[in-house]
Parts: C-alpha cells; sequence; structure tokens
C-alpha cells in the first residue's frame, strides 16, 4: 500500500525523472533559500550572456522547425487538427455572442441594466442564466473545442512517451538557469481539477506543460504565439520608485511564457518562475534552455514560496488568482507582502470584473467563460473584495495603476484588473 501511495504521488506530480538539481522536503526557508541560491549560482556561467541572446533554434524536438520563438508542433496532421478545432472554436463564438445577447435580454427581464455597475454578486447573476438553453449550449461548446484541444495533444506526446520523456530528462540537467523539484510537495486539493478540460490536469499528465503550452494557444485565439501578450504584461509593469529590479517573481508561471518576458525585459535580473506543477515547470525550464534567456524555475506554492522576506523587487502573475480559492488567494497577497521588498512592484493580472466598471455585462461574461473552462474557482474570485484583502496584507493598491491600456479583446490579461500594488 505504501509503495501504491508514493507510485501514486509521483506520477501526480510528474516527477517520474527528477534533475540533480531536485530538492527533496526542504521546508525551512533558509534551507530552501541556499539551495535556490546555490542552484543559481551553478546554472549562471552562461546566464548572463545568453540572457541577451536570440532564440537557439531546437533541434531535437522541432522536427518542423519553428517559427520565430515559437516551436511547431511536431507531426503536420497533429497540426491540421489543432487548426481545424481553432477554426471551430471561431465559428462558436458566433454562438457566444448570441448567448451574451440573449443574458442581457434575461437581466433587462429582471430590471438589471447589464451596462450598469452593480454590486450584485457573479453567482447571483449566474443563478439568472443558468437555465437558459442558448447559453448552455454556447458554454458547452465551448467546453467541447476546449476537451479536443487538449485531448489530441495529449494522445500524440503520451503516444511518444518514451521520446518526450527523454527530452525533458536531458533538458533538467541542462542551463543556463535552475530547475529547483521537489519529490514531496504537499499538492492542495483545490488545485487537483482539469482546467480548461485539460485531461489530467495541470499534474497528472507528464507531459501537461506541452499540452498546455500549445493548447492555449488555440484559447488564445492564435494571438501569442510570439509571447506577444506576456511581453506587453513585461512592458506595463512600472519601476520601483528607485528603478533597481534586481530580483523577479513569477507566481504560477505555468510554462513559463512571462517570466521568459520578464527575463527578455530585464537580462540583469534574476528571475525565478514558481508552480505547483513539475510537469508545467520542466516544460517551462526546457523551453527556456532552447532561447536561453536563464530564468530559474522552482517547485512551490506561492502561499508558501520558502523565499526570503524583502527579496524581490517585483512580482507578477498571469491569469492565476481565478484558479485558486478565495482563501488561497488571501494567503498569495499576505506572502507576497512578505517577500515583496520596500518599494517593490506587486502586478497581478488576471481575469475577474474591471474595478472600473464592474456591469452585470461584464459578470455575464466572466459566468459563460467559467463554464466554458471548468475554472470552477473563478466565481470566488469574481466576487471577493480583491482590493481590500490585498490592502488587509499590507500592501498599498492602485486599482488604476496601468494608464493607457485598452480594454477589450484579448488584451483582457492587461485591461481586466489593472491593479498595482507596493509594499511601504
Amino acid at each position: 500500500m505504501k509503495e501504491t501511495e508514493t507510485s501514486r504521488r509521483s506520477l501526480l506530480l510528474g516527477m517520474s525523472a527528477l534533475p540533480a538539481l531536485a530538492v527533496a522536503g526542504q521546508s525551512a526557508a533558509s534551507d530552501l533559500s541556499k539551495t535556490l541560491t546555490a542552484a543559481v549560482s551553478g546554472a549562471a556561467g552562461a546566464g548572463a550572456a545568453a540572457a541577451r541572446g536570440t532564440l537557439v533554434k531546437p533541434t531535437v524536438r522541432a522536427p518542423r522547425g519553428a517559427r520565430g520563438i515559437f516551436t511547431r508542433l511536431p507531426d503536420v496532421d497533429l497540426e491540421s487538427q489543432q487548426e481545424y478545432i481553432w477554426g471551430r472554436a471561431r465559428w462558436g463564438m458566433q454562438i457566444t455572442r448570441a448567448a451574451e445577447a440573449r443574458g442581457q435580454e434575461i437581466l433587462r427581464a429582471h430590471g438589471i441594466d447589464p451596462m450598469k455597475p452593480t454590486d450584485m454578486k457573479t453567482q447571483d447573476i449566474a443563478a439568472l442564466l443558468h437555465a437558459d438553453p442558448l447559453i448552455a449550449r454556447a458554454a458547452r461548446m465551448g467546453s467541447l473545442n476546449n476537451y479536443d484541444t487538449f485531448a489530441t495533444l495529449s494522445n500524440y506526446f503520451n503516444s511518444k512517451g518514451d521520446y518526450y520523456h527523454d527530452v525533458l530528462a536531458a533538458s533538467d540537467k541542462q542551463g543556463p538557469g535552475a530547475l529547483v523539484l521537489s519529490r514531496n510537495m504537499d499538492v492542495p486539493e483545490y488545485t487537483m481539477h482539469e482546467i480548461h478540460n485539460q485531461r489530467g490536469g495541470y499534474m497528472g499528465d507528464p507531459f501537461a506543460g506541452f499540452v498546455y503550452f500549445y493548447g492555449t494557444q488555440v484559447l488564445s485565439d492564435g494571438t501569442n504565439e510570439q509571447d506577444t501578450t506576456y511581453d506587453r504584461i513585461a512592458a506595463s509593469i512600472p519601476l520601483p520608485a528607485d528603478g533597481k529590479v534586481r530580483r523577479i517573481l513569477d507566481q504560477g508561471t505555468g510554462p513559463g511564457q512571462l517570466a521568459s518576458a520578464l527575463k527578455r525585459r530585464f537580462p540583469d535580473a534574476e528571475v525565478w518562475g514558481l508552480d505547483v506543477s513539475g510537469p508545467l515547470l520542466r516544460f517551462a525550464h526546457m523551453r527556456d534552455t532552447e532561447m536561453g534567456l536563464g530564468v530559474n524555475y522552482a517547485h512551490k506554492l506561492a502561499e508558501d514560496n520558502g523565499f526570503p522576506d524583502n527579496h524581490f523587487d517585483i512580482i507578477t502573475s498571469v491569469s492565476f488568482h481565478h484558479e485558486l480559492t478565495a482563501e488561497a488567494s488571501k494567503e498569495v497577497f499576505k506572502e507576497v507582502h512578505r517577500v515583496l521588498r520596500p518599494g517593490g512592484v506587486y502586478r497581478p493580472a488576471d481575469s475577474g470584473i474591471n474595478p472600473r466598471t464592474n456591469t452585470p455585462h461584464d459578470k455575464l461574461g466572466h459566468y459563460i467563460g467559467c463554464r466554458v473552462n471548468h475554472e470552477v474557482w473563478t466565481l470566488e474570485w469574481s466576487d471577493m473584495d480583491r482590493l481590500g484583502a490585498m490592502r488587509s496584507a499590507g500592501l498599498i493598491v492602485d486599482p488604476m495603476g496601468i494608464p493607457g491600456v485598452a480594454d477589450g479583446g484579448h488584451s483582457w490579461w492587461l485591461s481586466a484588473i489593472r491593479l498595482i500594488a507596493t509594499k511601504a
């Protein structure tokens, strides 16, 4: 029984082949800090120069080459499947628009102005819309598109599992950046959901990094092949008042696209990407080594990251908090306050209700997106007092801290929550 449980946990964490830099069971912040510092020092030899370099075109896992920094899918049939699903999803947006119009009709029938800011909870609005068949059809179609996107990718990479295990194992040991994984991660139950209908979720599939990265190219409607959105987010972050940026932390880094964008903007800074998913981190590290950037990745929880107090000049996250419970988000804010240095900048970019508008129309779209993506905690995030929670954690919050960012379209990561916070 003990061996079975150990095997199950190893599979869940995607830790079937750990690199030499792996950290086993470190809990004390001081020990982890020493380990992380040593890992950075050991991998830093080529890091400073490589961070300023251009993409090293991959040769091992890219039989069909790359477009810029985007490594093409390895099989033309798989690429064709993804393009078909993408086209079907674009067609399905017509149904989603019709569903949004129907939702506005339902709101008006209940005496609610869709465009007037409201204190109504998203969950209360959802209760009015839940039984409508057109809204249900739009959500179901979007959900099936997600399922097909991720299932086809998962089937492919797992069918060639031996090869991609070797690719990841070889990358695990490479630099210039460090990869620090844990054998004994205490995984919170709230993380064990198949978000976006991604089979196995972020941790139950050893190739979840490949699946998530390529799948979200479809979910983003093809707008982020060159990390464009992430580069825009990185560029939008203001400097600390003293202008010093030495260390940066990206929470919930996933496949590392924002962490990479931050390293491109701040090549001399020590950049860490942190995530609960070992498979996502291994993919992020592999992709980073191909680009020669020198980002470091740590297998830790954002609410208990083990870094020293007052350590980071900038802390970021993108599309992260709506996949946490409200209580977990509050704990993350407290941890941000602990490890952000005085005068440092905190920039969470996420879906949610824009604090500038906060209309039923916003909440209607958010509710439909929640149903499409099976994001079980997103309504908690939508309805929590986010600004109040950040202030309760000790952060100084400016809800309109990023001027000149247009709302709408695929800029929602930038516009939906334009929060900037700092620490006294």
